[in-house]
């Protein structure tokens, strides 16, 4: 039997929604994103919402990040040609959670990634995270079980299941108990009567999604995948299900419990070479996970071996 590349050889950027970053902005403010193949600016005038446009000028290729809002458009800094939607096509976006995400490659197959429950939630960002890896690494580490195991000391009490609901969203669902003696373990134990119920679901090959059931309290995160020329940057957002102060205090607890969980993860990334050659039975999720991954569409055909 064949065996696979040493390292899966993925295109850069899958065609999907992605994470920019929060939606509100002031009036006038400009912002930018450097995908590999592709740059994009977002800009709020006087209306309420961003409006997203490729990151270069179509004249000359002036790099919008420097532009300057001027009424419902940007304006170039070098020949001060107005970019807005009615001479330029814009691109799509959606704002969702207060959050703004745009979609790049074709016509979308699909829509913004979203939580099962449309329940109010009180919702809070977090810092960006950049790692020196390829784009999907972090985001299969997700998916690895025995990762789970053995460095955030969770033990599974019943199998996981998986499913895939549709061409581009994978979920997995399982139970498990906290091992760890930290203090984020200890919290975290104590909240759920150390019974956590997570679901996880990856949409796009972009978006992650983890809903977690922590005792009486149902919390949240999603964090957005955005490939760069010397890794990936990812984004996350935080919630709980809610409103008042008390649901103010909670949804900062839970950021901090999912960004103590997040940092082990850190440093043992940084350097990594990825193998899939070495999988075993006990790797069985991963293995569905990337075999879910080589079947979506991407905005290029090059390959990228690492």
């Amino acid at each position: 039997m064949k065996r696979r590349h040493l390292t899966p050889a993925l295109p850069e950027c899958p065609q999907s929604w992605y994470l920019l970053g929060p939606s509100r902005m002031a009036p006038g403010e400009v912002r930018h994103f450097d995908f590999p193949q592709r740059s994009l600016a977002w800009y709020r005038s006087n209306e309420s919402l961003p409006v997203v446009v490729n990151g270069h000028c179509p004249h000359m290729g002036v790099h919008l990040k420097h532009g300057t809002v001027v009424k419902d458009g940007l304006r170039c800094p070098l020949h001060h040609k107005v970019i807005d939607a009615s001479c330029h096509p814009t691109v799509q976006s959606s704002v969702m959670y207060d959050m703004l995400f745009a979609y790049l490659g074709d016509s979308p197959t699909h829509g913004p990634p979203q939580f099962r429950s449309d329940r109010p939630r009180r919702f809070v960002p977090g810092k960006s995270i950049h790692f020196e890896v390829p784009w999907y690494v972090p985001l299969v580490n997700a998916f690895d079980m025995s990762h789970l195991e053995t460095i955030h000391q969770r033990q599974l009490t019943k199998e996981p299941t998986i499913q895939i609901l549709n061409p581009w969203t994978y979920s997995i669902s399982y139970t498990s108990h906290v091992c760890g003696g930290n203090w984020s373990d200890r919290m975290m134990a104590w909240l759920s009567g150390n019974e956590i119920h997570i679901y996880m679901a990856c949409h796009g090959g972009t978006t992650l999604i983890a809903e977690t059931v922590i005792g009486r309290y149902k919390t949240c995160m999603m964090m957005g995948f955005r490939p760069t020329e010397t890794g990936v940057s990812l984004q996350p957002f935080y919630g709980i299900e809610g409103n008042g102060l008390r649901a103010w205090w909670a949804v900062r607890i839970a950021k901090y419990l999912f960004q103590s969980f997040l940092r082990k993860d850190i440093q043992i990334l940084d350097g990594i070479r990825f193998r899939t050659d070495q999988l075993n039975e006990k790797d069985e999720t991963l293995r569905r996970f990337l075999d879910f991954l080589f079947h979506l569409p991407f905005i290029e055909s090059k390959e990228v071996a690492i």
